[in-house]
């Protein structure tokens, strides 16, 4: 797999903090700080967010069929689900819900009321095409090594691995039906984790004997 490292995730989340495309730092937010998928995101509606509680429910994909956009369930019954997210990313969804009403108000009855997180100013959701176009040129401008939009996937899962966080909950936030296709996907990620586990055990030992 292909994934932004740490020094690069970093990077990217302060630079659409700054970019001109007023809907970029939340996509970029959202594939970073939750790891779904570009059909989850252009799903996502605003009565699947809690602010209070932190977490975002992933229950359809808005998907490309025959040149058509159209809503589907996921695949599996894994692929629904609780997704719970960073504080960071809940302001920025707050701040974006925010705006939402206020487009609402200012474009009155021409406003395209969908309720879906990620819109255009006059309500209108984006396609899935739509936010790789975003994601693309947002690249362009910044002049940043280039993966695919799915690599934000992959960085996302690499990051949660990198922290410590099990096998279960990554498999669970992804969204994947079987465990054992997670730690087949980030094998080597997972090796790296394992390897770093030994060597903080070293230290926990070491720093034990030098207080004993």
């Amino acid at each position: 797999i292909e994934a932004y490292d740490l020094e690069e995730f970093y990077l990217l989340l302060k630079l659409a903090e700054q970019d001109e495309n007023p809907n970029i730092e939340l996509i970029m937010n959202l594939a970073l700080l939750s790891g779904i998928r570009r059909g989850e995101m252009c799903g996502l509606k605003w009565n699947n967010v809690s602010f209070e509680e932190g977490y975002i429910n992933i229950i359809e994909s808005r998907v490309v069929v025959h040149s058509k956009t159209t809503v589907k369930a996921p695949k599996t019954s894994s692929g629904v689900r609780k997704i719970f997210i960073p504080q960071r990313l809940v302001d920025i969804l707050k701040k974006y819900h925010t705006q939402y009403m206020l487009n609402k108000m200012k474009f009155g009855r021409h406003f395209i009321d969908s309720n879906y997180v990620v819109s255009k100013e006059n309500g209108e959701p984006y396609s899935p095409q739509g936010i790789t176009n975003c994601y693309v040129r947002f690249m362009e401008r910044h002049k940043i090594r280039y993966l695919k939009f799915h690599g934000l996937r992959h960085t996302y899962a690499s990051v949660l691995i990198e922290q410590g966080e099990n096998p279960k909950t990554v498999q669970h936030n992804l969204g994947h039906s079987d465990v054992s296709f997670t730690l087949q996907i980030y094998s080597h990620t997972y090796e790296s984790a394992q390897k770093n586990a030994a060597l903080k055990l070293d230290e926990t030992i070491e720093n034990i004997r030098k207080t004993g």
